[in-house]
This record gives C-alpha cells, structure tokens and sequence, in this order.
C-alpha cells in the first residue's frame, strides 16, 4: 500500500484494503509439479527454471498490486514496471461490478470492473472482490446520506 500511503489527500484515512488472491501461484505450482514428473530425465531443469521464472512473475504481481478504499477514493493499481492505475472519487465512481466465474466463487476471487466517465478497467484475481465492492457501495452511500465526515461540497 505504498503508492496509496504516498499519495493520501488531506484528511483521507483508509477504510478497507483488498489482495491478490493466491491463485496466481498456480502456474507455478503445476510447473514445479511437472518438474517432479520428470525429475529422473535431462528435462528436468526445464520446468523447474519455467517455476522460477513463473514465481518470480507472480510475486511481482502480487507486490505490485493495491486495491483500496479510503474515505474519498477508490485507488486500484497493479504494477512495478509498466503500471496500471485506477484512481476515482467517491463522487465520480459510475459502477463497480465483480466479475466470477464458478471456480472464484468457490476460492473467493474475482475480477473487479470500475466504470468512470465512460471508460472501464479490469483487474483480475482479487481477493474477495464482493466484500470490496460492498464496502465501495457503503461508503459512497455514507457520502451521499451525510452521515460520513466529508459533504458533497468537499470534492468540487
């Protein structure tokens, strides 16, 4: 939560944080697994060094990514190298919807659609992506409603 911490507006707090769930590990577990298969062949290195490298990818990924809710924003950033990042105003969010197929609503991940001003961004393989949309949808009805600290007035 670095990029976030580092970039908090004045007198913003954050509310809820989500992850990357562990299933992108996977590839790297299967290729390790393979590796195994043909640990007794001149092939074995192969899968292994694909693991590695597949890892390292996935940590990466997992390092590189913030999905967060403060109480004026939702900031959604994946990425150290090349970066992807989603910043919108409480006020200005249009929609945020959970993509899931059947396998994430068993393991809990999803992806996280964000809809602003006409364009719309994907971020895949997040943890419990329902509880953070939920929250998204709280917290902007306790703008809305008033009942949060910050009015309508505070983000012109």
């Amino acid at each position: 939560m670095n990029y976030t911490k580092r970039n908090l507006l004045s007198n913003e707090v954050v509310r809820y944080k989500a992850t990357l769930h562990w299933i992108i590990f996977v590839p790297t577990i299967l290729w390790l697994a393979l590796g195994f298969v043909f640990e007794a062949t001149e092939i074995a290195w192969v899968p292994i060094i694909i693991a590695l490298v597949s890892f390292i990818r996935a940590l990466l990924r997992k390092l590189g990514s913030e999905f967060v809710l403060t109480n004026k924003r939702v900031v959604l950033r994946q990425g150290i190298i090349s970066r992807k990042t989603v910043e919108v105003l409480l006020a200005k969010c249009e929609g945020i919807s959970v993509n899931q197929g059947i396998l994430g609503r068993i393991l809990g991940f999803g992806t996280l659609v964000v809809t602003t001003g006409g364009a719309t961004s994907h971020f895949d393989f997040v943890k419990r992506p329902v509880e953070f949309r939920n929250r998204v949808n709280a917290e902007i009805d306790s703008f809305y409603s008033g009942r949060g600290r910050y009015q309508i007035n505070d983000y012109k």
